[in-house]
């Protein structure tokens, strides 16, 4: 769900520079909290077919620093990738924001 529904940043206790920074994926049957390149091997984890081999094989070294810094590169310069037609959801028109 997108950290701009209203309430959602406060209802998983979340700071506005966390998510500007990196995405955040929370098991809302553990409670457990993964970010950034973890939350993503642990979204594919749900996934089916060969997602999960995936999400675990990157999840080892030495992928998993790869990975990681793979994540960094893509968080910072995630708005030149606009330029090829994909637009983060919150960058969207009409995407609504949570102040705060």
């Amino acid at each position: 769900m997108p950290n701009q529904h209203p309430g959602v940043r406060l209802r998983y206790g979340l700071r506005r520079s966390e998510v500007d920074r990196e995405v955040w994926l929370i098991d809302l049957s553990t409670g457990e909290r993964y970010r950034a390149a973890a939350a993503i091997n642990r979204a594919l984890l749900e996934l089916g077919g060969r997602w999960p081999l995936v999400g675990r094989a990157c999840s080892l070294k030495p992928f998993h620093w790869v990975e990681a810094a793979g994540y960094r590169w893509v968080a910072t310069h995630r708005r030149w990738f606009s330029r090829w037609g994909v637009t983060p959801a919150c960058e969207e028109p009409g995407a609504s924001y949570s102040g705060g």
